[in-house]
């Protein structure tokens, strides 16, 4: 994926300082190779632009095995939804709100995200 100002490449490390800070992400499971991957950036990047109350975040599975194994990444593109309350912890189970697996309209994906906002009210 194309990183843009809007959409942040994370890795293990990065994404343990983000358990510090509260906020509802989306992280995308996506590789290099991966069509259905490719065709969900510009989806991504316009409601990254749309929706600025979300985090948008990239993990590149080949290059974050350990992290994509942690989450159960089976297969690509996968969405996860969350709720990071800041404290430094992060429960798969309980912090995350959705998943979404393959690649999805986006206006599914807005709706998500949108439900996601208003129930972390």
């Amino acid at each position: 994926m194309s990183q843009s100002e809007n959409i942040t490449a994370i890795n293990k490390e990065s994404f343990e300082e983000i358990k510090n800070k509260e906020g509802i992400y989306l992280i995308d499971f996506w590789a290099e190779w991966c069509g259905p991957c490719k065709t969900m950036n510009p989806i991504l990047e316009n409601l990254s632009e749309q929706m600025p109350e979300i985090k948008f975040l990239s993990v590149n599975v080949d290059e974050n095995q350990e992290m994509s194994q942690a989450f159960g990444i089976s297969s690509i593109p996968t969405f996860y939804i969350i709720k990071m309350k800041g404290d430094g912890s992060f429960d798969i189970n309980e912090d995350t709100i959705t998943v979404m697996r393959g690649s999805a309209p986006a206006l599914d994906f807005k709706m998500a995200l949108e439900k996601a906002v208003e129930e972390s009210k």
